[in-house]
């Protein structure tokens, strides 16, 4: 599935095309801009396109993502952010360009972003514990994705969890531990009344062989 991030005026790049095909890693020199390209991932993919982000000297930044094929019919989403010089935001919108021609505008999107996006996973996963995680993709330095020392098994399980829902094993083995213990509980109560009954009809034939004897 071939990808490309149309980038204008972040940061230090005024106009540049980065092209992504699967497992993607930029490289090469320092303050060449390979941060940046993070970045403007980062600001496109999960609306994080600072007022800071925009180049100096331009007025408003455009990020466009585009597929060589179109995934759930979405050919290709841009984002656009248009400042004022005191840096407030006139501009701050999503739009969405699909293969049949149509066009949807997110015009208010405030920190949000289009459900098209979310429905390819562009989205942080985020665990029980308020934690924001980024898998399409990684800054410079950050660790892998829970393989790092700082992980903590609380954290892990959370994702586990989450991704397996192993809750819900969880959830079913007790209610299986339950209906064991309940059934335990209702076959002594039947073995208790069995024995009672074999008990009291003990009795009643010996009474009877007794009363028989007796005649």
């Amino acid at each position: 599935m071939g990808f490309k991030l149309h980038i204008q005026n972040f940061q230090s790049i005024e106009d540049a095309v980065i092209e992504f095909d699967g497992f993607t890693v930029v490289v090469g020199p320092t303050n060449l801009g390979k941060s940046a390209v993070v970045r403007a991932f980062y600001a496109w993919a999960f609306n994080e396109l600072h007022p800071n982000f925009i180049r100096r000297g331009a007025k408003d930044c455009t990020l466009t993502g585009e597929w060589e094929t179109p995934v759930n019919g979405v050919k290709r989403i841009e984002f656009k952010k248009q400042v004022t010089p005191s840096g407030t935001a006139t501009v701050n919108k999503y739009t969405v360009y699909m293969a049949d021609g149509t066009v949807k505008d997110y015009p208010k999107i405030g920190t949000d972003t289009p459900d098209e996006l979310k429905e390819m996973r562009f989205e942080p996963l985020v665990n029980e514990r308020e934690e924001r995680f980024y898998l399409n993709v990684q800054k410079q330095l950050e660790p892998l994705f829970l393989i790092s020392p700082s992980t903590t098994p609380t954290t892990l399980t959370s994702f586990l969890n989450q991704i397996f829902d192993i809750a819900a094993y969880e959830r079913a083995l007790a209610d299986i531990n339950s209906d064991i213990i309940k059934i335990d509980r209702d076959y002594n109560a039947l073995e208790i009344c069995k024995n009672r009954a074999i008990g009291e009809s003990r009795q009643i034939v010996l009474n009877t062989v007794r009363d028989i004897i007796k005649l």
